[in-house]
């Protein structure tokens, strides 16, 4: 009996053990318990608060891209918008010199017309005079010839200011061509400050020789006779005076032409110049041209 009650005994000391171990390990299962769920729930706030913020820097990166799209986009419409306005007034200033060059050559020709007209008149008087003043020569056939050559003198003098005329007007084409690729090269910024000053003095020179073949046109060239012994010489003073006043022509015309071709030197230096495109600039109805 006394067994059976040491043996119950020792069974309920182990029930007793079990008991309290189990207990004891619920204890620190609860114990420990909501350290784990605050860890879980750390990470999970941090797992969320990070897809928030990549979401958030997705999006400003791309309000970023599309901001600096439309900045762009702002910013090469206007860049359009003001090369358009300068090439159109571009054209309008060429189309203007043109105008203005076109008025200058179309009064330079009414000048020397009228200067022409005037002169013919005054030939054929002073031709009248010679023949009266040749009358001191007995020769007739020395009187013919220096009529003759007195219609000479004129006739030289009108052909050579003819073909000086001629060539300033082609150079002045030429010119005027390299003003117009100087104004696309500035138009594209190019450096064209020197070109613009040799252009200017060249223009400055076409019109001093112009005025002086005006100037000329308006002479007449008679022998001066006095009587039949000095009508070689007094036939070659007048050929004097008509050599050197063309002379003077001449060199003013030479002036311009070197000028010019300053102007060509400086504009074929630039460069890339050979390649300057004709400058077409769009309307609403059509385009104008270099």
């Amino acid at each position: 009996m006394k067994r059976d009650l040491i043996l119950l005994g020792g069974v309920i000391a182990c029930f007793a053990l079990v008991a309290t171990v189990t207990l004891a390990e619920d204890a620190a299962v609860k114990k420990n318990f909501p350290i784990r769920q605050e860890i879980k729930d750390v990470k999970t706030i941090a797992s969320t608060t990070r897809g928030l913020i990549k979401n958030e820097v997705r999006d400003d990166i791309k309000n970023i891209r599309s901001s600096s799209t439309a900045d762009r986009k702002i910013q090469q419409d206007e860049l359009k918008r003001k090369t358009e306005e300068s090439r159109k007034e571009f054209v309008q200033k060429r189309d203007e010199a043109k105008k203005e060059i076109e008025k200058n050559r179309e009064e330079f020709r009414k000048e020397v017309s009228d200067k022409k007209a005037e002169v013919k008149d005054l030939i054929a008087k002073k031709r009248v005079e010679l023949s009266e003043k040749l009358k001191v020569v007995k020769d007739e056939k020395k009187q013919q010839i220096a009529i003759k050559v007195g219609d000479q003198f004129q006739q030289i003098n009108s052909k050579v200011l003819a073909n000086l005329t001629n060539i300033l007007t082609k150079e002045e084409v030429i010119l005027q061509k390299i003003s117009s690729r100087a104004d696309v090269i500035a138009l594209q910024n190019g450096e064209v400050a020197l070109l613009k000053e040799a252009i200017t003095k060249a223009n400055a020179a076409l019109t001093k020789a112009r005025e002086a073949i005006v100037a000329q046109t308006a002479k007449v060239y008679t022998i001066a006779v006095k009587t039949e012994e000095t009508l070689k010489s007094d036939t070659g003073i007048t050929k004097q005076l008509l050599e050197k006043d063309l002379g003077e022509v001449r060199d003013l015309a030479k002036a311009a032409h070197e000028s010019i071709k300053e102007v060509a030197e400086i504009f074929g230096d630039i460069p890339g110049a050979e390649n300057i495109k004709v400058l077409q600039v769009a309307t609403s109805t059509e385009s104008s041209t270099n």
